[in-house]
């Protein structure tokens, strides 16, 4: 089964949502329930290591200042690469 992020209540979700939608004039594609375990457990992580709610802004909208058009602008792969943004590793959740 597969959502739409909009009917996520996370501020995290909604910050990057609204660049999202500024950046691409649409609606984040869908995520299966696995990917929003997944993309939850790295906001998480990001949240345990003391990253606002501002930071994520930050590095959100810089994101989408400097992301070219023919990416799609997937939440995922912001999320893989975040670590070299806010210098907080990825979350393993296969090796805790």
């Amino acid at each position: 089964m597969s959502w739409g992020l909009d009917i996520y209540e996370n501020p995290y979700i909604k910050t990057y949502l609204k660049y999202f939608s500024q950046k691409k004039n649409k609606q984040h594609m869908r995520v299966t329930t696995d990917q929003y375990g997944w993309i939850m457990n790295q906001i998480d992580h990001l949240k345990s290591s003391d990253i606002t709610v501002k930071q994520w802004e930050d590095q959100v909208r810089d994101h989408f200042e400097k992301l070219p058009a023919k990416n799609n602008g997937n939440i995922i792969a912001f999320l893989h690469a975040s670590h070299r943004r806010v210098d907080v590793g990825i979350f393993d959740q296969f090796n805790w």
